[in-house]
């Protein structure tokens, strides 16, 4: 499948069921695995069509990391979808910011991450970082991710 095609029809709702319903972790889990999922359709994709932007690349974890080096948003959505794979992350030389899948979790919508119209009230799912960090809320993590790869979705090839 094109990787607009996939954004569209797939990821973009997924994302959208989060944004109605921040706290649902069903939605929080579809959306991060369908978007990690269009990275490395987009990989494919580049490679296909000759982009120079993968043109160096050894495979799709090389894009992965790539991105997730610019986007730290991205960084959590990877780590994530990966730990939901496997379970736990724990092997490997790879620096990650999200080991478990228990550190997806709801809370309250509180003063740090309360945004322009939340629910007041409300709760939200979050990505509870390794290192003792605050977590980064679901929803912006899908943001920056979307900022960093949407403009490859329409990328050429090269010439």
């Amino acid at each position: 499948m094109n990787p607009s095609v996939f954004f569209e029809t797939v990821v973009r709702p997924n994302i959208e069921a989060v944004e109605d319903r921040p706290a649902d972790l069903l939605a929080v889990v579809n959306a991060v695995l369908t978007l990690d999922a269009l990275v490395g359709i987009l990989f494919t994709h580049l490679r296909l069509v000759g982009h120079p932007a993968v043109a160096s690349l050894k495979g799709d974890d090389a894009f992965r990391d790539q991105i997730a080096d610019r986007c730290p948003g991205y960084a959590a959505i990877r780590d994530t979808a990966a730990a939901l794979k496997h379970g736990r992350l724990d092997r490997g030389k790879k620096a990650r910011v999200i080991r478990t899948p228990d550190q997806i979790q709801t809370t309250e919508n509180v003063l740090g991450l309360y945004e322009v119209d939340d629910e007041i009230g409300g709760h939200v799912a979050v990505l509870c970082l390794d290192g003792g960090i605050d977590g980064v809320r679901a929803d912006d993590a899908m943001a920056a991710t979307c900022q960093e790869i949407l403009p490859l979705l329409g990328a050429p090839a090269s010439e």
